[in-house]
């Protein structure tokens, strides 16, 4: 039963700092990445905003999380709003943290995860 409850306790915590992530921005449907979750492969994020937004200041925080991890962990060298998959990757999920600053203030929201990083097959040769 303790087992139980310091387990629902740890899950409780995640959820209030997901949450704590997750903010509305005015302006911004959603956060996508796309490209392939490959080692080599240039990952993108993609800002879904309604026509006309101004979103002010935008910055990207690129994070990653270990298989059977239940921390992300910041991906210090990413920079933009593109990231390049290495070898460093290799089976973890990526996601990115979108944070804008405008006369209002600061929020945040994040992109859904992509992966887990797959190693990138070499070319049959014919």
């Amino acid at each position: 039963q303790q087992q139980i409850q310091i387990l629902k306790g740890e899950i409780g915590a995640d959820l209030q700092k997901e949450a704590m992530v997750e903010q509305r921005i005015d302006g911004l449907r959603q956060v996508v990445l796309a490209g392939e979750a490959m080692e080599g492969s240039l990952v993108r994020a993609q800002l879904a905003t309604e026509p006309g937004t101004d979103l002010g200041t935008v910055s990207f925080h690129w994070y990653r999380k270990a298989p059977g991890r239940n921390r992300w962990e910041l991906i210090p060298s990413a920079q933009g709003d593109s990231y390049s998959c290495s070898r460093n990757d290799l089976a973890y999920e990526l996601m990115v943290v979108v944070v804008v600053t405008t006369p209002d203030g600061t929020r945040r929201t994040q992109s859904a995860p992509l992966g887990p990083v797959r190693v990138r097959q070499p070319m049959a040769s014919p």
